[in-house]
């Protein structure tokens, strides 16, 4: 990969972080980088005017600005109760807010979801105290990256764990009182599925599904008993619990699939999550353990000794920077996988990036900013 660093002008102009704002200890940003099939979005918050402006471009060099996103209710009620509480008209205050990004998720034909929230530090609710205010949970759906709408998602859908991929979006919801996997092509028009039965048994967990182009796959546990089946002090039956994984192609008919070599454990430690790497590849992994696994149909997989992957992801955004075609995990630096099924680092050249990045895989290549003010783009190049 050559890194190349684009010149100044050539980016949006993002306003610098004022004092206040919530989580100044550097890592705090007025600028979200996404990578998309189709190019990159940059999302501008201000936070003298509360605006939020994206831009757009489709090689990472050539940016246009879009609509400003509209407030919410919710946004209005929030500012409204946080400025009641703003001594005066003290800047310090009103500049505080923080725009947060949330998930970011690509479906079919190139349909864009996202989510994101606030951090406003300031007077606290309490007379005299300080605190963070946060708001979060709103969605956004896009077709351009320019211009998005809000959107309600049906009930029970978490925005923030709605998964992408060419077979739609998809994600754990509500079905009226049941609980249910719902699905849809655009993150506008949604479609209720059911549950494995197996998921709804006692003790049983489903967790959040991934989307990708063979299907859905559904994560979670289900209880399994060990032991002579006797009772007493010295010897009786212990409730374990074995990875699931289910499979589906429409997020309606499930079957039951497993991963070779994974053993009955403690709940904990049977704990299973799934990381879309690409649109074609997913790795599965189970929580305290190196031992992942991978697939590209969700039905067969394959154990590889590259992780862990999956939960040193695990709430930590931007350990794997997932692709339509290629994904890449940031190990360090860029990495992939061989013909090995082996996490490999890619060789780097050119002016390479500063630390501490936000990454955007598009087209063009893998685009990195750590303010949104300045970009270096990695080119993939061969040998």
């Amino acid at each position: 990969m050559k890194w190349i660093a684009i010149p100044g002008g050539h980016s949006p102009a993002v306003p610098p972080v004022t004092n206040g704002q919530y989580g100044t200890s550097g890592t705090t940003t007025n600028a979200y980088l996404q990578g998309w099939s189709r190019g990159y979005v940059e999302f501008v918050w201000n936070p003298h005017t509360r605006t939020l402006i994206p831009w757009a471009s489709s090689d990472g060099l050539n940016w246009k600005a879009g609509a400003s996103i509209d407030k919410t209710s919710v946004w209005t009620t929030y500012f409204r109760d946080y400025d009641s509480m703003n001594p005066g008209t003290d800047p310090a205050y009103h500049d505080s807010c923080s725009f947060i990004m949330g998930n970011f998720q690509e479906g079919p034909g190139g349909s864009l979801l996202t989510t994101g929230g606030f951090d406003c530090n300031g007077p606290g609710r309490c007379l005299g105290a300080f605190d963070s205010w946060t708001e979060g949970g709103t969605t956004w759906t896009s077709q351009d990256g320019l211009t998005w709408v809000d959107e309600a998602l049906p009930s029970g859908i978490d925005g923030g764990v709605v998964s992408g991929g060419a077979s739609g979006f998809v994600a754990l919801g509500a079905n009226g009182s049941k609980a249910a996997v719902l699905t849809s092509p655009d993150g506008r028009i949604w479609t209720a599925g059911a549950l494995p039965p197996a998921a709804l048994a006692a003790g049983a967990t489903a967790r959040n599904p991934v989307s990708f182009s063979a299907g859905f796959v559904l994560p979670g546990e289900v209880p399994v008993t060990t032991g002579n089946g006797s009772q007493g002090c010295t010897g009786g039956e212990t409730m374990q619990y074995k990875s699931a994984l289910w499979w589906s192609a429409d997020g309606k008919a499930w079957t039951l699939e497993s991963l070779p070599g994974a053993k009955p454990n403690d709940a904990f430690h049977a704990m299973v999550q799934i990381v879309r790497i690409d649109d074609h590849t997913i790795v599965a992994g189970l929580f305290g353990s190196t031992a992942e696994w991978m697939s590209s149909d969700g039905k067969t997989w394959t154990a590889i000794q590259s992780g862990p992957i999956v939960f040193k992801a695990y709430g930590q955004s931007g350990n794997v920077v997932a692709g339509n075609n290629r994904g890449l995990v940031m190990n360090g630096g860029p990495c992939t996988f061989d013909d090995k099924l082996t996490l490999v680092a890619l060789k780097q050249s050119g002016d390479l990036p500063w630390k501490g990045m936000q990454y955007g895989l598009g087209p063009t290549g893998l685009l990195a900013t750590v303010d949104g003010n300045r970009f270096w783009i990695g080119v993939p190049t061969a040998g």
